[in-house]
């Protein structure tokens, strides 16, 4: 049976129109660009990924510019496609609360942040957001939590050996060690993921777990997938 995932729109809804009224569609966050967080704490969030800076100056910066990352407020309102179609979804680090509130409210949309479902026969476990370095950066209005945070969150939905886990952002990277403990013990069928970019579709093995990029800005991941 085909599943479809996407992720990262970031605004480019066109792509949406070949999967209009398809089934089993999975949306792993960003609809929109959130141009006020890019603006105050996009650049210094790039740079952390990079280790261009420290973690520590990342929650500095944090620091700064807080007041008015809680005046942040959501620019769109739930594109049409997500109203006239079934989609599974999580949030990512630009879908602000409020938006992701109004687009879990829509009668055909299903929220499935940290929360675990059976689809198809087959169960699926989802965590939204993306990973920072520290528990104090607290970001009221969007998805955000430590690597510890997310570890903790995944152990207690106590997913089943074969599950398949999707997240926001794929826990590949040296800041996502304890979350990536946790899968190995659980023994996922896959984890699938965005944010990104520079990672569309890559298919990759750590600790004997398949981490697999959705598609992003608008790209599709079609996947055969069955109960068994």
């Amino acid at each position: 049976m085909k599943f479809t995932f996407f992720s990262d729109l970031h605004g480019k809804l066109d792509t949406l129109r070949s999967i209009q009224g398809k089934e089993n569609l999975f949306f792993l966050g960003d609809m929109f660009t959130n141009m006020r967080y890019v603006e105050l704490l996009g650049q210094e969030t790039l740079y952390y990924y990079y280790k261009i800076i420290s973690p520590e100056q990342f929650y500095q910066k944090f620091k700064a510019v807080k007041e008015e990352l809680d005046q942040i407020k959501p620019l769109h309102s739930v594109p049409k496609f997500f109203k006239e179609n079934k989609i599974f979804v999580i949030p990512g680090n630009h879908d602000i609360g409020p938006f992701y509130e109004e687009m879990v409210s829509q009668p055909n949309i299903q929220n499935l942040h940290l929360k675990k479902e059976i689809i198809r026969g087959i169960e699926f476990v989802g965590h939204g957001g993306m990973f920072v370095p520290n528990f104090n950066m607290n970001f009221p209005h969007f998805f955000m939590y430590t690597d510890k945070k997310v570890a903790a969150n995944l152990k207690a939905m106590n997913p089943s050996k074969g599950c398949i886990i999707i997240m926001h952002e794929l826990p590949i990277k040296d800041y996502c060690v304890e979350t990536r403990k946790v899968i190995e013990k659980i023994k996922p069928r896959m984890v699938i993921g965005g944010h990104d970019h520079s990672l569309s579709r890559v298919d990759l093995i750590m600790g004997g777990v398949r981490y697999v990029c959705s598609g992003v800005r608008g790209e599709l991941l079609n996947l055969n997938l069955t109960s068994d």
